[in-house]
């Protein structure tokens, strides 16, 4: 992209005239009489300049024989908004409701089911540092009868399950945001089997 430089190129932007109605091209008609459109220097150096302005608000230096700086100019300019300008159309982590969301912080990409039994145990409060949500899904099996398990965030929901006799496999399950503080309670004789989490 390059501004004009044939000869009669003028040095500095002309004065443009007054807005007139806003049309469109026409190549005329001499049966009809209608002339065709006149295209003047206002109009060209506006569109001239508007692609230049494109080009050098990415930090272009407009170069004269390079036919794609329009193009390399909108990838670079819509990949700073949030993310990495060498990566194009790369957005950083959302942080705000208006934001576009990076893989990273979608859930399932990315993640992998991961057993966590051995790192889990009841009644203890675990937080979910992971930048992104988490599925956790408990099995269990009673000792009692009306034995429960029960899954809780803080400051949000959970769910419970109860099982009504001794010896009856429960299970349990809850997708748990970034953040979040979960903690897995139990009455009565339970036996946890296994505590896995898509993270």
């Amino acid at each position: 992209m390059y501004q004009i430089d044939s000869s009669g190129a003028a040095s500095s932007m002309p004065t443009p005239g007054a807005a007139a109605t806003p049309g469109f091209f026409t190549g005329g008609n001499p049966s009809t009489g209608t002339p065709a459109t006149i295209l003047d220097a206002d109009w060209f150096n506006a569109v001239m300049m508007e692609l230049v302005n494109i080009v050098t608000a990415a930090g272009l230096p407009p170069t004269k024989g390079t036919n794609n700086q329009v193009l390399t100019a909108v990838q670079d300019l819509f990949a700073a908004i949030g993310g990495n300008s060498a990566k194009t159309f790369n957005v950083a982590a959302s942080s705000g409701p208006n934001n576009a969301v990076n893989q990273s912080q979608v859930f399932g990409i990315g993640q992998t089911d991961t057993d966590m039994t051995s790192s889990r145990a009841f009644n203890t409060n675990y937080t979910n540092t992971t930048g992104k949500p988490i599925r956790v899904r408990v099995n269990a099996s009673s000792g009692s009868s009306l034995a429960a398990i029960g899954l809780f965030i803080v400051g949000a929901e959970g769910s419970v399950c109860i099982a009504p006799a001794s010896g009856e496999a429960m299970g349990i399950s809850e997708v748990v945001l970034a953040g979040e503080i979960y903690n897995l309670i139990s009455t009565g004789t339970v036996t946890l089997g296994t505590w896995r989490e898509t993270r």
